[in-house]
């Protein structure tokens, strides 16, 4: 970052250079001087794609959301069918609350890579998210499903799943798929909740009071 500062005193640097000095800035995290960068790489070129996409992250990290949306609608308008702006777009609605358009926008994310080739899982997870939250856990399963399918490592897909799992009444299943997210991320309090919890109602006790134990060491504290 120094020596950028020190080329920017010197040089006329590119607006692929400033994009790329901003895109350190949001590494640090430093936001506000991120977007400031951002802003003047756009100064030189507004037709870059890349630039509004990484404004748009930014101002998502900083949870401004609906300038967020703006800078990743110009991100569509020059790179139609972008999934992964798309896919943000309905994230940063999603944290407004405003879940019809969210889910809107993560299903078209989805239905922009329909050919099956380097799918991103995350309009997936999002999608079924959701739809669990508008109390619709039988719809979300399928989704969710797709997202293990595509991301086998996603510790949210196994997550949700088994969340979709025991809304259905589906115990023995919503068990399985905990225990691959717990795998996949063993230090999440959370997780060792939902698993207990899970246990419980299937009636095995020692393996509950086991994620209970181990939730209370994360946490430091006893749910039961």
């Amino acid at each position: 970052m120094a020596e950028y500062l020190q080329a920017s005193q010197s040089t006329d640097l590119s607006a692929f250079d400033l994009r790329i000095f901003a895109m350190d800035c949001a590494a640090i995290p430093d936001f506000p001087e991120a977007e400031k960068w951002l802003l003047r790489s756009l100064e030189k070129d507004n037709r870059d794609a890349a630039t509004w996409e990484a404004l748009g992250h930014v101002r998502f990290s900083s949870q401004h959301y609906e300038e967020a949306i703006d800078a990743l609608q110009h991100t569509l308008q020059l790179t139609p069918r972008m999934v992964s702006a798309e896919t943000l777009i309905g994230l940063a609605n999603e944290r407004l609350a405003r879940l019809d358009v969210a889910e809107t926008a993560y299903r078209t994310a989805i239905q922009w890579q329909t050919d099956g080739k380097g799918q991103d899982a995350v309009p997936f997870i999002a999608l079924g998210r959701v739809l669990l939250v508008n109390n619709q856990p039988a719809d979300a399963i399928s989704w969710l499903q797709q997202a293990e399918k595509i991301a086998p490592t996603s510790s949210e897909a196994h997550e949700q799943l088994g969340l979709a799992f025991a809304k259905t009444g589906h115990t023995p299943e919503a068990a399985q798929e905990l225990e691959t997210a717990i795998r996949l991320q063993p230090d999440s309090a959370r997780l060792h909740l939902m698993l207990a919890r899970t246990y419980r109602s299937l009636g095995e006790k020692e393996k509950a009071d086991r994620e209970f134990e181990q939730y209370a060491k994360l946490n430091g504290s006893n749910p039961q």
